[in-house]
């Protein structure tokens, strides 16, 4: 993952592949930023405006603060700032998302057809911990509305970018609104795909085996109609 956004990443000694995390342990990620350089910044899921006063309020914050809505995000105080100035790429090898069907659900991986490693566009932000003088990194994700395609699984899709984008995406000379909404674009269908797989059950964070395909013929039958 260097190699593919030109910047430097150590892994520690113990370090495992995760599979599948859960957004609502805000545990810490790899992100790609650009100072001088591209470098990696590890930051937590749900971002933290620098405006939260408390730590009560903090957690509260992050658990509301995943996703960031491409549509009002110049405009929402939480990410209004970041979105100007601190905007990163999230690496990914692919996501998952849920489709509801008769009052049941069905997870789906999501991946590009001809990329390996992706970018989801991204903003974070520093907050200090008032109790301990800690300074905490966090991140939100962007989505945008779904394509046609993604349309089958959910209303919304994490905002993908296309891979001659993704220097212009952390460029820190882009710094207006007029500069950055371009970029605010649905992902085209056409290298987007998806395939059923197993419920999630505890563990799966270091479990291979969340990534292979499984069909549930509910759903097969549900296609005939």
């Amino acid at each position: 993952m260097s190699a593919r956004f030109s910047a430097g990443l150590i892994e520690p000694a113990d370090f495992k592949p995760i599979f599948h995390e859960h957004g609502y342990e805000h545990k810490p990620r790899p992100l790609v930023i650009r100072e001088d350089e591209n470098r990696f910044l590890g930051a937590g899921w749900g971002l933290i405006p620098k405006w939260v006063k408390s730590v009560e309020e903090a957690k509260l914050s992050q658990n509301r603060t995943l996703n960031a809505k491409s549509e009002t995000i110049f405009e929402l105080p939480s990410f209004r700032e970041a979105i100007l100035y601190r905007r990163c790429l999230i690496p990914s090898t692919g996501f998952y998302d849920s489709q509801e069907v008769h009052q049941k659900t069905y997870p789906y991986r999501v991946f590009l057809k001809h990329e390996e490693i992706f970018s989801l566009a991204g903003i974070w932000e520093e907050w200090e911990n008032p109790e301990t003088g800690e300074i905490k990194k966090t991140y939100s994700m962007l989505t945008t509305p779904p394509n046609r395609k993604f349309s089958q699984i959910h209303t919304r899709m994490p905002l993908i970018l296309p891979r001659e984008k993704e220097e212009i995406w952390i460029d820190s000379a882009m710094k207006s609104r007029k500069d950055i909404e371009p970029l605010l674009k649905i992902y085209p269908e056409e290298n987007l795909d998806f395939y059923t797989i197993r419920k999630f059950r505890p563990g799966d964070n270091y479990d291979e085996d969340i990534l292979k395909k499984v069909a549930y013929e509910e759903l097969s039958q549900q296609e005939l109609f």
